[in-house]
């Protein structure tokens, strides 16, 4: 056998290693986007001069349903939220969003739901929340084929109509 017979046989294989390569990307692509990407945060449900009343908001942003998803912070995140001094019933409201009783069982694309998730006030007493405080919680969720994901973020405890903390109230 001479080089020049082998030649169609190497190029013949190496194009079909550049098939089956691009192949194995556009699948893992085609996964990567066509699946539920799922979020939350803490959001302003109203604010006034006394008190701010919070919601936690969990999205679906990805283009496929969401199933099982659960939001997961041990008890020690939890607590990095809120204030020590609050009642214990509002605790556990709190805690609720982060146990069983808190799961999701579908969310579609491009949408939300949400539970009332405490407050702060200018009076210490009456706060749930700790204004200021973050927590790295996770969220486990699957698609309709039961792949199984889990993303990491965090929780900030602030005014979700002025990210800085300050702003001018609308007049309309």
């Amino acid at each position: 056998m001479d080089a020049l017979s082998t030649l169609p046989t190497v190029i013949s294989a190496g194009a079909l290693l550049v098939s089956l390569s691009a192949s194995i990307f556009s699948r893992r692509s085609w996964l990567e986007t066509n699946r539920p990407i799922v979020t939350a945060e803490i959001t302003t449900h109203d604010a006034g001069s006394e008190s701010i009343l919070f919601n936690l908001v969990v999205h679906n942003v990805g283009n496929r349903p969401a199933t099982e998803i659960r939001l997961a912070a041990s008890s020690e995140i939890i607590q990095m939220l809120v204030e020590p001094t609050a009642r214990d019933r509002y605790k556990d409201e709190v805690k609720r969003c982060f146990s069983e009783e808190g799961r999701i069982a579908v969310l579609h694309p491009g949408k939300s739901v949400k539970n009332g998730f405490g407050l702060t006030s200018t009076d210490k007493k009456k706060n749930v929340l700790i204004y200021g405080a973050s927590a790295a919680i996770e969220i486990h969720y699957k698609d309709l084929n039961s792949r199984i994901y889990k993303s990491k973020l965090t929780l900030i405890v602030r005014d979700s109509a002025y990210f800085a903390g300050s702003g001018w109230a609308d007049t309309d």
